[in-house]
């Protein structure tokens, strides 16, 4: 059955949601196209709310491949051809299998082998997907459990909700060190052909998706065919993938303009996401986010004196005293004087404070990247101190010129 199907584009506002963890469980119901655009529906039961799930063009065959099974097996090069994609596209379950704890790294080049083609395969597969769940059994030594469909933007933007995939698999042979099961994350039409092969077309999804996305179909007969009429949703872009808006229209630095330790304390989570949209990281799945992981994922980005403090809290707060006192020890000629501007402000040496202000600008003029600790590049990169206290003096002329020019103007 072909449905016609909206794009999954959602009005919502531009907040940081937390990962519910709640699903609902669903079964694909068929396919279809909107807008030019090809699409899944899931559905709770027949005549429910559907949820269109966009599919890329290059998935479609091989994705009713999938729904017509087991009616029929489809043709080897078939089944090559519509997979060529599968383990050529970056973040794809092929990358991302626990080759290291349910099989041997060596079992990825075999899996590969699996769809290299160009001959027909040495078995007849119902589809693509099925090809891939046999190769994952067989090579990887992993069977899918449950497949999940969750928003992959940590920030909402605007009126895009974006999706992501991931399935649970279990060994199917229990290694010696572990049976847990596994999360894999993947691309979402990879999610949705393995629950048609491997778990009867049943697909979880996180609630605050289906809330935020099912829609109530209307049906109707066109040219002897049943078809779904669904309301108009507003398209999302191509390509887009993070949400970059900031609330308010609030400042959000950038991680190496973050000045001092405490300042990076007081920046919420969401702006911590915002900062490293920002500098072009790129976020983690909204499950995965906390203080913690977004900090860490800043950390490389953070003024070298601000990665100190933060390195130096995180060992105090593990008891690891002499981690702490190494950090403390390894202090930089500009984290010091950082650290006596900090205390002369605070005890209102404003005279004092004002030299040091300008000791740290000729030290952090003299260093060839602040974001970087001393001692981890060539010491020659840096400029010398008296033409740092050159450049200092005579950009604090000029200002002072400048100055006075304004008065006697």
């Amino acid at each position: 059955m072909r449905n016609p199907a909206p794009l999954l584009c959602i009005l919502l506002t531009t907040s940081l949601v937390a990962a519910s963890g709640d699903f609902v469980t669903t079964q694909v119901s068929g396919i279809g196209r909107y807008c030019g655009a090809p699409a899944l529906f899931l559905e709770q039961q027949r005549g429910s709310l559907v949820l269109p799930v966009p599919v890329p063009a290059n998935a479609v065959a091989a994705m009713e491949q999938a729904l017509m099974a087991p009616a029929a097996a489809a043709a080897g090069f078939e089944v090559l051809r519509n997979g060529r994609f599968i383990i050529e596209r970056d973040g794809c379950l092929f990358d991302n299998l626990p080759w290291g704890r349910f099989a041997p790294p060596q079992a990825k080049r075999d899996f590969a082998a699996r769809f290299a083609g160009p001959g027909p395969t040495k078995a007849a597969f119902a589809s693509t997907y099925h090809l891939l769940m046999d190769a994952m059994q067989r090579e990887a030594n992993a069977k899918v459990k449950r497949v999940v469909i969750e928003r992959s933007d940590l920030l909402l933007a605007g009126s895009t909700l974006i999706l992501g995939a991931c399935v649970w698999l279990d060994p199917v042979v229990a290694p010696a060190a572990s049976a847990e099961s596994e999360l894999c994350e993947c691309v979402v039409d990879e999610a949705l052909g393995l629950a048609l092969a491997a778990t009867a077309g049943q697909v979880h999804v996180e609630r605050l998706v289906w809330e935020a996305a099912a829609t109530q179909p209307r049906y109707s007969e066109q040219r002897g065919k049943m078809r779904m009429e669904l309301g108009r949703l507003r398209e999302a872009e191509d390509g887009k993938e993070e949400g970059v808006s900031e609330p308010g229209g609030a400042f959000v630095p950038l991680p190496w303009e973050i000045r001092s330790f405490a300042e990076l304390e007081s920046l919420t989570l969401e702006e911590r996401a915002l900062s490293a949209l920002r500098a072009g990281l790129r976020l983690p799945r909204p499950r995965d986010a906390t203080s913690v992981t977004i900090t860490a994922l800043l950390e490389p980005l953070l003024d070298e004196d601000v990665r100190r403090q933060v390195r130096l809290r995180r060992a105090l707060d593990m008891g690891d005293v002499g981690t702490a006192a190494a950090l403390d020890a390894s202090t930089s000629t500009r984290g010091r004087l950082l650290a006596s501007l900090r205390l002369a402000v605070e005890e209102e040496r404003y005279g004092e404070a004002s030299e040091l202000a300008i000791e740290i600008s000729i030290e952090t003029s003299r260093r060839m990247d602040v974001t970087l600790d001393e001692g981890t590049y060539d010491p020659f990169l840096d400029q010398d101190d008296w033409y740092a206290r050159s450049l200092a003096n005579e950009r604090a002329r000029l200002l002072e010129q400048e100055r006075r020019k304004r008065e006697g103007g």
